[in-house]
């Protein structure tokens, strides 16, 4: 017990001691605050500025079977997404998967059942994702495009 309270003391000393200094060190330089806030600024001014964030785009493919009834569900989806900072445009037309219409879109979304696509279509779609950008494909999607 007597270890402890002897650490205590040791310890409550050494902080009151720093704080000593420091009070110093700020008396000796009054504008210590201004030349803290000045470095900083001149630190920040020499980073590369960052595009302003933006809105996430993702392109959703249904199709018009019930059995995978995507337009039940993309409303859904979009309404949550939306709250989450991304929009979503639903599509049941295969043609919109084109170079041209995926450039605007950071991801894919695929819940549909199409058994081909076209060769455009997927250099296109592999594009798209060899470029960087998403796909997400939910249930069904996975047999598609065999």
């Amino acid at each position: 017990m007597k270890k402890v309270i002897f650490l205590s003391i040791v310890v409550a000393g050494c902080f009151y001691s720093c704080s000593g200094k420091l009070s110093a060190i700020q008396s000796d330089h009054p504008n210590s605050d201004e030349l803290i806030k000045s470095s900083a600024n001149d630190y920040v001014k020499d980073l590369p500025s960052l595009p302003a964030p933006r809105r996430g785009e993702v392109l959703f493919l249904g199709n018009l079977s019930k059995h995978h009834d995507s337009g039940k569900y993309a409303p859904w989806m979009a309404i949550s997404l939306f709250k989450e900072g991304i929009n979503v445009t639903y599509t049941l037309d295969l043609n919109d998967l084109n170079s041209e219409n995926l450039k605007k879109y950071d991801g894919l979304i695929i819940y549909a059942n199409y058994d081909s696509l076209s060769a455009s279509q997927e250099q296109a779609l592999k594009a798209f994702v060899e470029g960087g950008k998403g796909l997400i494909p939910l249930h069904s999607a996975c047999g598609c495009f065999k």
